[in-house]
């Protein structure tokens, strides 16, 4: 159950039932009941009873972003021997994490309603493939252009 003395403004919470997400706009000075905005913009009154109902949403913080590099073959070398580096940033928030390179960037996400669990170099091994794809996308691309 959700406490509404640890509730903040623009705090998001969920509906158990319906799945459906609610951000707190207000709290009322006696702390009996809260006004929301539904995601379609209706303000809604939540009387502190039923927030039994609702889970808050968790907040994720970005962490700062690390160096790592990326290593594949190249597949546009005739024996495909050539190694390739690209030099990227990797950071995570505890469900998802992010790569980038220069213009370039990728994400993996967890979902943890399907029971994954998150794990950093996972996410920075799927990402930095997702990265290395748009890196020969837009190289194939210079090469058909000429």
């Amino acid at each position: 159950m959700i406490d509404i003395k640890k509730l903040k403004v623009d705090d998001v919470l969920i509906d158990n039932n319906c799945k459906k997400k609610r951000t707190v706009k207000y709290i009322s000075p006696n702390m009996k009941y809260i006004f929301v905005v539904a995601e379609n913009g209706f303000p809604l009154v939540i009387h502190a009873d039923y927030l039994k109902n609702y889970t808050k949403r968790k907040k994720y913080i970005w962490t700062d972003w690390e160096e790592c590099m990326l290593y594949f073959n190249d597949p546009f070398d005739r024996y495909c021997d050539r190694v390739i580096r690209i030099k990227c940033e990797a950071r995570s928030n505890g469900k998802r994490v992010q790569v980038r390179s220069g213009a370039l960037s990728a994400m993996a996400s967890c979902n943890e309603d399907c029971g994954d669990k998150f794990n950093f170099d996972k996410g920075v091994e799927l990402a930095g493939k997702r990265l290395i794809l748009k890196w020969l996308s837009n190289r194939l691309e210079a090469e058909a252009r000429g």
